[in-house]
């Protein structure tokens, strides 16, 4: 039997995680519509995983909006991190920034650094510059260079040019392109 038989095989007896994988593999193929009905096998048997990887797959490839937030919604609502980010992140460029909220705190929660590199997204939109330091300073503690980047427009907004200088050079060492030209164009500036 090959790898392949074996997982449909493990599917067929209810094994929600050969769903997964086979739905994996057939779209590693390019080939969605088998990956499509893997991955709806492994949600039918509860698998959390293969929801946050429909709801993307119809988000991503078949452009299907309203099932994609479907899927990550029941995938975010049985503890899927991903699909929380996933969800913020879509809920955030659709202007819903409560809706987003509420998934990038679960992810935060959950130990998502993007979880808090959203709020600190959020609270900048709203202006809430101490705030945004807070989550965004927190995000790069984490490891998520993006949020230095961000983490420096704050305190450059707040006076703290310097200090700014100083995140961009840590992010830059972390080979961060976007921190490398953000550190070269204040540089230009002469703080």
């Amino acid at each position: 039997m090959t790898d392949k038989e074996v997982l449909v095989e493990m599917l067929r007896r209810g094994d929600a995680e050969a769903g997964y994988k086979l739905g994996m593999l057939a779209a590693a193929d390019g080939n969605y519509f088998a990956a499509e009905r893997y991955y709806r096998a492994g949600v039918s048997l509860g698998h959390v995983r293969s929801m946050t990887a429909l709801g993307t797959m119809y988000f991503m490839i078949f452009a299907n909006r309203f099932m994609g937030y479907n899927m990550w919604f029941m995938a975010a609502e049985n503890g899927s991190v991903p699909a929380m980010s996933n969800l913020a992140l879509a809920y955030y460029q659709n202007g819903k920034l409560d809706e987003a909220e509420h998934y990038w705190n679960m992810a935060a929660r959950n130990g998502l650094p993007e979880g808090y590199l959203g709020l600190g997204k959020i609270a900048m939109s709203r202006q809430e510059l101490d705030t945004a330091e807070k989550y965004f300073r927190k995000a790069g503690e984490m490891g998520c260079t993006a949020a230095l980047n961000d983490l420096a427009i704050v305190l450059q907004k707040l006076g703290r040019s310097e200090e700014a200088k100083t995140v961009l050079e840590s992010a830059v060492s972390r080979g961060d392109m976007t921190a490398r030209s953000n550190l070269e164009r204040i540089l230009k500036k002469g703080v």
